[in-house]
């Protein structure tokens, strides 16, 4: 008996994995939330394009009614308004649910667009955040 030796690993080793991979899953938690809210807003801004195509067109012909001809075009659970087109993307939690709004402006003779999001996490390059205003 004196010459067997135990092979496996202590517990020590085996609490040093767990600490390593606790570690990393909360540095690649946040960083995934934060990927997959980006992606939800792009979806978002994206799924808007031909009814944005539309309204810019509406806009551009001096139409009054700037959503006219866009019920075809928005997805499911968008809305056009006024020349506004709001769309929602919602997310697995609520914290990762997104609502974005493209607004028209014309007030210069051309089309332009403002974005918002609702979501800070989900702004891309295309589209800033505009932090709710405070009653």
């Amino acid at each position: 008996m004196n010459g067997s030796s135990q092979h496996g690993f202590t517990l020590i080793e085996l609490m040093i994995v767990v600490a390593i991979i606790g570690i990393l899953a909360a540095i690649a938690l946040p960083q995934y939330q934060n990927y997959t809210a980006r992606a939800n807003g792009a979806s978002a801004v994206s799924s808007l394009a031909s009814a944005k195509q539309q309204v810019g067109m509406n806009a551009n012909d001096g139409a009054t009614n700037l959503c006219s001809n866009t019920a075809g075009l928005l997805p499911k659970g968008a809305s056009c308004t006024a020349g506004s087109l709001t769309s929602a993307s919602v997310g697995s939690s609520e914290a990762l649910a997104t609502t974005v709004t493209l607004t028209v402006d014309t007030s210069q003779n051309i089309t332009q667009w403002k974005c918002t999001v609702s979501n800070e996490k989900a702004a891309t390059s295309s589209c800033t955040y505009t932090a709710p205003t405070v009653p």
